[in-house]
Formats: structure tokens, sequence, C-alpha cells
């Protein structure tokens, strides 16, 4: 039986790799396609699928996910451990936890970006500008995206510092343009993504023995 395998979100590609390569660590690594965050139900189907196909090969299935709405919720191994970490959602793993993302939005109540989180936006039709125009007009389609993110106040660019950001500046402009909202960089933190990669799982991760599904109270700490 192997040791690990990481199954990722491709919205975290860039800070996975990164960390990948700085440390040296190397693990059987599955990504799934960001536009699975539709729904919970659909990425919940999609990862038990994938976690079925590795079960019983690997000792530890490790989801590169945070609970995502409830997409992790139920999720159970037979044979295998499965380990997740104790985050909300891939934004807070970039956050460095539950507790950096709750000051963050107490602060600026904003829409985060990356460029991971802007690839998985244009994946899925609903939540992406340029469909939105598309397919209703120019107008309707920028009322309509005004609408999903009404209620925020600013546009927070995470800096992981696995890319320059200049490299995403023209989907930022796209998209302060059309909400007309303030925009700034904030800093990011790995710590977490590191602390998987090394097996250091403490308070910060969830660990479920075969036969044992996750639950949303496993998402409050002890």
């Amino acid at each position: 039986m192997k040791k690990s395998i990481l199954i990722a979100c491709e919205t975290l590609r860039e800070e996975l790799e990164k960390l990948i390569q700085h440390t040296g660590i190397q693990m059987d690594l599955v990504w799934m396609n960001g536009g699975l965050h539709t729904s919970p139900k659909n990425l919940r189907e999609n990862l038990q699928i994938e976690i079925n196909k590795h079960d019983g090969l690997y000792e530890d299935i490790i989801l590169v996910y945070g609970f995502c709405g409830g997409g992790t919720e139920n999720l159970e191994t037979k044979s295998s451990s499965l380990i997740l970490p104790r985050a909300e959602d891939c934004i807070s793993i970039l956050l460095g936890g539950n507790c950096s993302r709750s000051h963050v939005n107490e602060r600026d109540m904003a829409v985060f970006l990356t460029r991971g989180w802007i690839r998985t936006f244009n994946q899925m039709e609903g939540l992406n500008i340029r469909s939105l125009k598309e397919k209703y007009g120019d107008d309707q389609g920028k009322d309509l995206y005004r609408r999903i993110y009404r209620g925020y106040r600013n546009i927070d660019i995470i800096d992981t510092g696995a890319y320059r950001l200049e490299e995403i500046d023209e989907d930022i402009s796209e998209i302060q343009d059309v909400l007309g909202l303030s925009c700034k960089t904030i800093d990011g933190s790995l710590v977490l993504i590191e602390k998987l990669l090394n097996r250091d799982w403490d308070e910060d991760f969830i660990v479920k023995g075969p036969g044992l599904r996750v639950e949303k109270k496993d998402y409050y700490r002890p």
C-alpha cells in the first residue's frame, strides 16, 4: 500500500505546485476541476467517486479542500484514512485558516481573487462576467453580475507568492470596472498547505479513519 495521495482543487494549483517544488515532497496527485463548485452536491459526488478509486491503495487520502458549502460533508473511506484541512473553503486555506479569514471578512466584506479563483469563475457559466454578457447582452449581463456580488464592499487580491500579480491584472480590471469596487492586495499564507504536505496534522486538520464520515461539526475546533 502506498503512503499518500493528494486530491486537490484546481483553484489551488499554483500554490500547491510551488510548495511541492519547494519542499521536494513527492506524492501522487489528482487535480479536480474548479467548476465542480457549482453545487456542493456535485462536488461531493465527484470527490467520493475519486476517493473510491484510490481507497485501499493508499494509507492516506489527502483532500486539499475546505468545507466548501458542504461539498466535503459525508465523504468517507472504507480502508484508507481521510485527511482534510479544517477550513471553510479554499480562500480560508490561502489566508491561513478560518480565524484569519474571519478577521478579513469583518474588515473588508470583500470579493477574494487569486489566479486560481479567476480561472474557476471562468469555468462557471453563471459567475463570470464574460459568459453573462455573451448570454444576456452587455448591459443586462453587467447588471446580473452586480446582483451576484451585491453587499460586497471591496475586492481583495490575495498575494500567495505563487505567481506574479501582474499576470491577472487584465481579469481584475474587468471585474473591478463592472462592480465599481475598490481594490487592494492582501497577504496570503500557505502555512496550511505546507503543514498538509509535511504531515503535520495538528488541530488545524480533520483526520478520519476508515468508515468514519466527514461531518459539519468536524470543522469546528475541538
